[in-house]
């Protein structure tokens, strides 16, 4: 009989063996702590405080200028190689279509020419000069034999073959992908997918207060409320100006009253 520890073939886990699986094996769950997020404020490219913040317009994306144009710069780059790879696969597919239509014209000719000269006969060695009429017996057996060579051909084409570079399984020409006309934010899902443009970042300005005069150190605030901004407050950017205020603030002088003071009803009451 061997070792509790050492015993693997019962039906049902040991106390020894549960303990490993919450070790070793099994997930672990835990609370996120404020180190495990970014702090209020920060990049999304280079996840540091941000210097000369500008956002995207509709989600409200953060970026430093400098990250945010590069980010452009490196899209752009990589958009105009798409497009000219998509241009030179057109150009390609184009040319192989032509090439492959004159190969098969000069076929479709030479097997005309050889049909006339007589050097197709089936049953025995025609004679020189002279033509045979097919009979339906030849017909049958021609459309048989083309239906295979053409599955045999087609069947060939598929297979893989590391020996001709243009069926090799890693260098085969992959689909042309829809390329976007824009670059996209860098911080959106995949899900929510959105323009990211110069011309469209809003400037951000953040209203900050210093903590210690002696310390560079300083704390950004709403300009309302004087209220510090952090990631347990929601914020609200404010365009085209670009301050930035908390959710409250936003709620009470930004959004229109229910009632106006200029309705019957309003001065009735």
């Amino acid at each position: 009989m061997s070792h509790s520890k050492r015993n693997t073939s019962l039906a049902f886990f040991t106390a020894y063996e549960r303990d490993e699986l919450k070790g070793h094996w099994g997930s672990r769950s835990t609370r996120l702590s404020r180190d495990s997020f970014l702090p209020f404020g920060s990049c999304q490219l280079c996840l540091l405080p941000a210097r000369e913040p500008v956002s995207c317009p509709s989600h409200g994306h953060l970026f430093c200028r400098e990250c945010a144009i590069s980010n452009l710069l490196a899209q752009g780059k990589e958009l105009k190689r798409l497009r000219k790879e998509a241009e030179r696969r057109v150009a390609e597919d184009a040319e192989d279509r032509v090439i492959g239509d004159e190969e098969a014209r000069l076929k479709a000719l030479e097997e005309f020419e050889r049909t006339q000269a007589g050097l197709n006969g089936r049953n025995g060695a025609s004679k020189a000069g002279m033509k045979r009429k097919a009979d339906d017996s030849d017909i049958t057996l021609n459309d048989g034999d083309a239906k295979r060579r053409a599955g045999a051909h087609d069947k060939a084409e598929d297979q893989a073959s590391f020996w001709i570079p243009n069926k090799i399984p890693d260098h085969q020409k992959s689909d042309v992908q829809v390329i976007r006309k824009h670059p996209v934010c860098p911080a959106a899902a995949e899900n929510a997918v959105h323009d990211f443009t110069l011309k469209s970042l809003v400037t951000v300005n953040f209203a900050a207060e210093k903590k210690n005069v002696s310390s560079d150190t300083s704390t950004r605030i709403c300009p309302a409320c004087d209220k510090p901004l952090s990631n347990a407050t929601k914020a609200v950017l404010a365009t085209p100006c670009g301050h930035v205020l908390c959710k409250a603030c936003s709620d009470k002088f930004q959004r229109p009253p229910e009632k106006s003071a200029h309705d019957a009803d309003f001065d009735a009451a």
